[in-house]
């Protein structure tokens, strides 16, 4: 009897401790890099804007090496327990600044617990285009790539573990050029997992450029197929069935 108390104990202190660490590593981060230098922000830590609102981060004006990143909100739904789709959202307002220089933003979510399994759908995309103030015959290479990491930890940079999502570059002009692309694949989680969506724009042109990015990725349960697509699918094998038994039929009446 004591063993057994023993026993459960442990499973009980085994259970708690595996609650303490997928909690404590999940996090939420994006990170704004212009060239080599970068400005990291995390979720509900002094330096966002809306410090108070869980997996949420706004940046009224944030300026790393000559160009301001404005009204850019970040979202994610991590950790997501028991829900059919987990999330990353991104947009930005604005991104002005001057000089040919490369661009990025690179949100990052950890901690997530569901969906999980085999044949789950990724999606994730980016759009981007030149906005006013931008002169004329501009141009930037625009493209995107979303990251799958089962070892759960948070990237400002990437590579950032599996590929699950890519597109570009493509290049667009101002003043009235735009880019959207997207990618579907079908991937395999398990918890817990880290999401990174990278949003990527070269700025070929100096002198002033005005940009915005906007962009997502997510994984979500495959759709269960309607029912009277199930039905026919399991009726197939007695329709086979069916065709045998008359053919044979008719082989013993000739």
């Amino acid at each position: 009897m004591k063993i057994q108390k023993k026993l459960a104990l442990a499973v009980l202190v085994a259970l708690a401790l595996l609650c303490h660490v997928s909690s404590a590593n999940a996090g939420f981060q994006v990170t704004f890099r212009v060239d080599a230098s970068s400005l990291t922000l995390h979720d509900n830590v002094a330096g966002e804007d809306d410090d108070l609102i869980a997996n949420q981060i706004t940046v009224t004006a944030k300026t790393v090496n000559g160009y301001t990143f404005h009204l850019t909100l970040t979202s994610s739904n991590t950790p997501n327990s028991g829900g059919d789709v987990a999330f990353i959202n991104h947009g930005t307002n604005s991104i002005t600044g001057s000089g040919a220089k490369t661009i990025q933003v690179i949100a990052s979510a950890n901690g997530f617990t569901s969906p999980v399994g085999s044949n789950l759908i990724a999606d994730s995309g980016v759009t981007a285009q030149f906005q006013g103030g931008t002169p004329p015959n501009h141009k930037a290479d625009i493209s995107f790539s979303a990251y799958y990491n089962g070892a759960n930890t948070l990237a400002s940079s990437v590579p950032a573990g599996t590929l699950i999502g890519s597109g570009g570059p493509t290049q667009i002009s101002s003043p009235l050029g735009n880019a959207s692309l997207s990618d579907t694949r079908t991937v395999t989680a398990a918890a817990p997992y880290t999401l990174t969506l990278q949003l990527k724009a070269v700025l070929k042109t100096a002198g002033t450029n005005n940009i915005d990015l906007d962009g997502s990725v997510q994984i979500a349960s495959p759709a269960p197929a309607p029912a009277g697509v199930v039905l026919a699918l399991a009726s197939m094998p007695m329709l086979g069935l069916g065709a045998w038994v008359r053919r044979r039929q008719t082989r013993t009446t000739a």
